[in-house]
């Protein structure tokens, strides 16, 4: 078959006779496995839901793995630098017509200079600051590489570094030194 290529080479043959079929059960998806089309169980689509590593998915996207843990990995390949984001999870809503809004985020921003650290960092948004998509968001909380928790402080100093109104309910258990400052 030629498609208006210039030359005489045909841009497609399919006279080779090759068997074009597609394999496995009418669920998998189909890809190029060498040539050939190729399917597994181990990636489905069922009309709606989308399995990886099962083939009963039952969720938009449902992976699961035959080992005693599972990892999902977003991966990053390009050099980054600190402040670089690093990867992205986005939380959206769209409906009635309006357009998709970010209403949550997570993201890794690297905070090392050669690659080697990046902090977690937690967004959210108010029903009057949802923002177009790709945007973040305002950053309510911070996982530092150390392991230092901030809420209402991008750079963490202590264990849970808390800045702003607090309302501790219950009983308050301390062990070690208690340090109050403040105090009027």
């Amino acid at each position: 078959v030629d498609l208006g290529a210039s030359d005489a080479t045909p841009a497609f043959d399919l006279s080779d006779a090759t068997d074009y079929t597609p394999s496995g059960s009418d669920t998998y998806v189909q890809f190029n496995d060498g040539g050939s089309f190729g399917g597994s169980a181990d990636f489905v689509w069922d009309g709606t839901n989308v399995g990886i590593g099962t083939t009963s998915p039952s969720r938009q996207l449902s992976i699961v793995a035959n080992a005693t843990a599972s990892t999902l990995g977003l991966y990053s390949y390009n050099n980054m630098s600190a402040g670089d984001i690093a990867g992205t999870i986005d939380f959206n809503l769209q409906g009635g017509g309006a357009a998709e809004k970010v209403v949550n985020s997570i993201r890794s921003k690297v905070v090392g200079t050669n690659e080697d650290a990046a902090k977690l960092i937690f967004y959210t948004t108010e029903d009057s600051d949802t923002t177009e998509a790709g945007a973040t968001g305002t950053e309510r909380m911070t996982i530092d590489p150390t392991g230092n928790v901030g809420i209402g402080t991008t750079s963490p100093a202590y264990k849970l570094d808390v800045v702003g109104t607090t309302q501790l309910s219950g009983n308050a258990v301390v062990t070690g030194t208690l340090g109050v400052t403040g105090i009027a």
